[in-house]
């Protein structure tokens, strides 16, 4: 402004200083309102700018907070009951697998003890038999009484034996019978012989019918445990589909776990970078703002030297 002064003192010229000054102070008004105006666009840029990034790291976030919630609830329960219902499954299998197994060994002793009890039975009435063949041949061939009595005895001593050995108390008035009429001088006698042959018959009838009901208590008893077993064994397939579904849902969380860590780690990777561009924009918008804040105080400058100036123009014209 001093050089100003030197000049037009020196030149002598007419030259208004003031309208000059006047015009360098409008121009310079005018390029603070764009330079201000260019600040605030500038400012508000930046502020977007961040506001856009900053929401749009924390919608990634929420999305991160959400894949994590699944895991460590929907997915980690579902796997925990899935695992228990697992271990569940199968040790209620192995019991009705253990229960089916006794069943069936119960039923195979029950058929060995049946064919046992009537392999018994039936060599009894295989000397019912014999006995019967022996007063039958007698009652249509008499006169060899002597021989006869001798083998009736013996076979009949046989079976006494095994009626004995096998505990059956109830044929004993029979074979009491039988041994008593068993003589030499009833052999003689028709009659008799007759009424051996009935208690023989009677005592045939009556091993045939323990051997009848013996079966059927079988059958009975073989037919309610097949029942047992049948059941046990829709239990078994219902714990193995149980099994099979608990897994299913254990490999479910298992896969939807993994996919979730995967996109957790892909979130991460996006915040990180979202992250550091916000870092990126933030420096620039503060490196802008510190040359706008320069370039303000430069402005201020300059308008205070102007207004100086023009106090110097007007002292020095009066």
């Amino acid at each position: 402004m001093d050089d100003f002064v030197q000049v037009h003192s020196a030149a002598s010229a007419q030259i208004d200083l003031g309208l000059v000054l006047s015009d360098v102070k409008i121009t310079l008004q005018a390029g603070e309102k764009r330079y201000k105006e260019f600040l605030s666009t500038f400012l508000s840029g930046c502020n977007n700018a961040k506001a856009k990034v900053n929401k749009f790291v924390t919608g990634l976030q929420n999305a991160r907070a959400e894949a994590q919630n699944q895991i460590s609830n929907t997915w980690a329960s579902q796997t925990e009951k899935g695992r228990k219902g697992v271990t569940d499954a199968v040790a209620s299998a192995a019991k009705v697998s253990k229960d089916i197994a006794d069943i069936k060994a119960n039923m195979a002793k029950i058929v060995i003890d049946y064919h046992s009890g009537v392999t018994e039975t039936d060599m009894k009435l295989n000397v019912v038999k014999q006995l019967r063949d022996i007063i039958e041949d007698e009652l249509i061939n008499p006169g060899q009484s002597f021989v006869q009595i001798r083998k009736f005895n013996e076979k009949l001593a046989h079976l006494n034996e095994l009626i004995k050995r096998s505990g059956d108390s109830l044929y004993t008035p029979i074979i009491a019978t039988l041994v008593e009429l068993a003589s030499e001088q009833n052999f003689s006698d028709q009659k008799i012989l007759s009424t051996i042959l009935k208690n023989l018959k009677e005592l045939e009838n009556s091993l045939n019918a323990f051997r009848l009901e013996r079966e059927n208590a079988m059958n009975v008893t073989l037919k309610s445990m097949k029942a047992q077993e049948d059941n046990l064994a829709a239990q078994l397939t219902d714990y193995h589909h149980l099994e099979q579904r608990y897994a299913s849902d254990v490999f479910e969380a298992s896969q939807n776990t993994q996919l979730l860590n995967t996109e957790i780690t892909n979130l991460n990777s996006e915040i990180t970078r979202k992250q550091d561009e916000l870092q990126s924009v933030t420096k620039l918008c503060e490196s802008e703002n510190e040359m706008f804040t320069a370039g303000t105080q430069r402005m201020e400058m300059i308008k205070s030297d102007l207004t100086l100036a023009a106090e110097n123009v007007i002292s020095m014209s009066k």
